[in-house]
């Protein structure tokens, strides 16, 4: 296991980060996303975007950020975000299949919800 830093060491790490942005060697810190802000706007975007068919983009971006891998090589949290959205659409989908097979023409959010549940909780 790997030995923990001093606060010295902290300080001297980041001093040299800062160091290496002002001579423009590293990029600028990105700004911390503010989620609930970007949320809110896209989803007013998207109820306002007039796309005569919109099915291939978004599988387009769905495929996209399932490839997305953070900084380690390894999955990205977005990436499991796209993975879930998908799995939910693929879901829904087949319970609604299922339902017409049975000869039921209608079914309840109670129903959907059960049937995706462990999708969420993923």
């Amino acid at each position: 296991m790997a030995k923990r830093l001093t606060q010295k060491e902290i300080r001297a790490r980041a001093a040299f980060k800062k160091k290496l942005q002002q001579e423009g060697i590293l990029p600028p810190d990105k700004p911390r996303l503010n989620r609930k802000k970007f949320i809110e706007d896209t989803m007013n975007q998207f109820l306002d975007w007039e796309c005569p068919a919109p099915l291939p983009y978004l599988g387009w971006a769905l495929r996209e950020m399932m490839y997305h891998r953070d900084r380690s090589g390894g999955y990205s949290k977005e990436a499991v975000g796209a993975a879930k959205a998908a799995r939910l659409a693929m879901e829904r989908v087949r319970f609604e299949q299922e339902k017409r097979e049975a000869g039921e023409q209608t079914f309840t959010v109670g129903e959907l919800m059960e049937r995706v549940a462990d999708i969420y909780d993923m």
